[in-house]
């Protein structure tokens, strides 16, 4: 928690990516089924 102060704009671009890439994970998915 105390990092999260420091470096806000690394996490918000590592969760931007996560997003981006379980979103893509989710229309494969959807779109196999």
């Amino acid at each position: 928690m105390f990092r999260f102060r420091f470096r806000p704009i690394l996490f918000q671009i590592v969760f931007g990516f996560v997003d981006v890439f379980f979103s893509f994970l989710w229309i494969d998915l959807y779109s196999g089924c």
